[in-house]
């Protein structure tokens, strides 16, 4: 298998260069709570460069989501752009959601999905949030009241092996 550019080989051609950060971002303060169905931004990363026909893995660590009605549902998506900025309109690669509870302990949530470019490109990945059941409102936490920041990376997981595995 060929490597990508700036990648090294070992002697039995194996890459040493794989699993490498290419972008990070980390908010350390709460994202701005939604009452409606309406998707806000969280953070974004741009400008993010990707080599072709490498895999891609973008997530989050694990953010504490909170809501004023027991039993709403926060979700975290996973949009990417190619083209410019990402936005709330931008190809949705990953989402998750979990209903919270309790008004008084927070839920633990995380999102992450895959991107291979065809060719060298830069892209922008932004994190949302939007309720996606409830009536109250939801905050993700990352601000001195949570145990972490918001943090959200984006990791060249080296040349892109192709579906391998079987449907069942």
């Amino acid at each position: 298998m060929p490597l990508a550019p700036l990648q090294k080989a070992t002697s039995n051609g194996y890459n040493l260069d794989i699993q490498k950060i290419v972008a990070r971002h980390e908010r350390t303060s709460n994202a701005t709570a939604t009452s409606g169905g309406t998707e806000q931004p969280i953070l974004r990363i741009d400008n993010i460069p990707l080599i072709g026909g490498c895999l891609y893995s973008i997530y989050t660590s694990p953010m504490y989501c909170s809501v004023s009605v027991a039993n709403d549902v926060p979700r975290l998506s996973l949009r990417v752009n190619n083209a410019g900025v990402a936005t709330i309109t931008s190809n949705q690669i990953a989402t998750a959601q979990l209903k919270v509870t309790s008004t008084t302990a927070d839920e633990c949530q995380q999102v992450a999905g895959h991107y291979v470019p065809g060719s060298n490109e830069t892209l922008s990945v932004l994190l949302s949030t939007l309720r996606g059941g409830g009536t109250g409102a939801i905050t993700i936490k990352g601000g001195t009241n949570a145990p972490n920041p918001i943090q959200l990376y984006v990791v060249n997981l080296g040349i892109d092996p192709g579906a391998t595995g079987t449907n069942l």
